[in-house]
């Protein structure tokens, strides 16, 4: 089973337009080629138009250090009916695609995994490149069965909250022994310290379900993580953004955002919030479904109880104008 990446050059390999001649062709090759790298098993389909000039050895040689992930051209039809082509051909032995293109005329908005580039700005984009680490990330990350749609994960249709415990339900500064377990040394400070507030905070909202996004399920576990939450809490908790079908060193790579952002695509909660001090590396689509807590106080912090009320507010206002989703 393999991956693969469905490539326009104009307008994401180099610009399309004005600034060609100034930037050259390929100028963001090295880019795309930087953000596959970890990625082997990913393998390129070219759709642009140049496959009605060049052959399919040209294109090759055109995609430089990418040339060995070359497995093929489009055939010479409309790009999404190309595309759907290819995928329906080698059914059964692509398990994910996605597309990298700059003309969203092409598409219809169907079954294809589209990432739509500026066409002065393509794979250079941050946000873009943000988007491709992301899908990479949760099709490795995905068990088989969620890809293949033939079991629903818990949560999907549902209303989650992503919850961090260092930085939130206390300090930060969390120590692990693999002996003595996690542990605190601040004087003052004592772990799940601020449980039974969030715990009260969440009470009006009871359909609202818990995904633990805390690197303490590396170490415990998801049920022997949940396991120290107060009873309230432990009810809610119907997963965790790591388990152990997936590659923890691949996972540790990516910063708390996109594992976050991966859960949520893999779940499919009809809306989410998340609780966490770690504000690095956020996706930008991702504004609005974030609140930063502080380090040492957590949710205790002066204002966050009401932070985190009027978030929960927006979430359900959102949600009583949204058509309900069906479960499979």
């Amino acid at each position: 089973m393999s991956r693969l990446v469905f490539l326009d050059f104009d307008g994401v390999l180099h610009p399309y337009g004005a600034f060609l001649d100034e930037l050259g062709q390929f100028c963001w090759l090295a880019g795309l080629a930087e953000v596959l790298r970890p990625w082997p098993d990913v393998q390129i389909v070219v759709h642009s138009t140049w496959r009605y000039e060049y052959t399919e050895a040209e294109l090759k040689g055109f995609l430089g250090e990418l040339g060995p992930r070359f497995v093929g051209a489009a055939p010479r039809l409309p790009r999404e009916i190309a595309i759907e082509t290819v995928l329906e051909a080698n059914k059964g032995r692509v398990n994910a695609h996605v597309v990298l293109d700059d003309d969203a005329r092409e598409f219809t908005g169907g079954r294809l995994h589209l990432i739509l580039c500026a066409p002065d700005a393509g794979i250079s984009s941050k946000e873009v490149q943000e988007k491709l680490r992301t899908w990479l990330f949760w099709t490795a990350a995905a068990a088989p069965a969620d890809r293949l749609g033939q079991r629903t994960p818990r949560g999907y249709g549902e209303l989650v909250l992503y919850l961090d415990f260092d930085g939130v339900l206390h300090h930060e500064d969390v120590h692990y022994h693999p002996k003595r377990g996690a542990y605190m040394n601040r004087s003052g400070f004592t772990l799940f310290k601020h449980a039974d507030l969030l715990d009260e905070i969440l009470r009006p909202y009871p359909d609202l379900r818990i995904v633990l996004s805390t690197s303490w399920v590396r170490h415990y576990g998801c049920y022997g993580a949940a396991k120290r939450l107060p009873p309230g809490l432990r009810s809610r908790v119907i997963g965790a953004t790591f388990h152990s079908r997936m590659n923890k060193s691949l996972f540790v790579q990516e910063s708390r955002g996109v594992q976050v952002w991966a859960d949520a695509v893999r779940r499919g909660p009809r809306d989410w919030l998340a609780l966490d001090d770690d504000y690095l590396d956020w996706p930008t689509w991702c504004q609005g479904k974030y609140m930063r807590t502080d380090r040492e106080l957590g949710i205790s912090a002066p204002g966050a109880a009401d932070e985190i009320e009027a978030h929960l507010k927006r979430l359900f206002e959102r949600d009583s104008n949204r058509p309900r989703l069906l479960k499979p």
